[in-house]
This record gives structure tokens, C-alpha cells and sequence, in this order.
């Protein structure tokens, strides 16, 4: 190999590894992202479920309304 396949073969390489992590990077970052929304999603669904688990009425008002809903979307 002469020295100007060497340096053509070193930048190429330089390049993917470059493209690699930058899509690594991306992908980390929309994990990261993913994550937050899935905490704060968490701690919404758990704060609805202390309310309903607080109340009979409200738990039965919520399943008489889902159940409304889905026989709305069945018709």
C-alpha cells in the first residue's frame, strides 16, 4: 500500500467513525429525551391513580365513562 492509499484509507475511516458517533450520539440523546417523558408519564399515571384509588365514586365515574367511551368507538 503506498502512502497515498494509507492516507485516502486512514481519512475514509476517520470519516465513518466519525458518522458512527455522531449517529451514536443522536440516538443517546432521543434515549435520554425517551426517558424523561417516560418519568413524567409515570408520575402523571401514578397521581391519577391516588385520586382514583381515594374515592369510590370518582374510580366508578371514571370506569362508567371508559366504558362509554370505548362502546362510542365500537359502534
Amino acid at each position: 500500500m503506498n502512502e497515498q492509499t494509507y492516507q485516502e484509507s486512514l481519512q475514509l475511516l476517520a470519516t465513518k467513525l466519525a458518522t458512527a458517533e455522531m449517529v451514536s450520539a443522536q440516538y443517546q440523546a432521543l434515549l435520554k429525551q425517551t426517558e424523561a417523558q417516560k418519568a413524567e408519564l409515570t408520575d402523571t399515571l401514578q397521581k391519577i391513580q391516588s385520586v382514583l384509588d381515594s374515592s369510590e365514586e370518582l374510580k366508578t365515574l371514571f370506569d362508567e365513562t371508559e366504558a362509554k367511551i370505548n362502546q362510542g368507538g365500537n359502534e
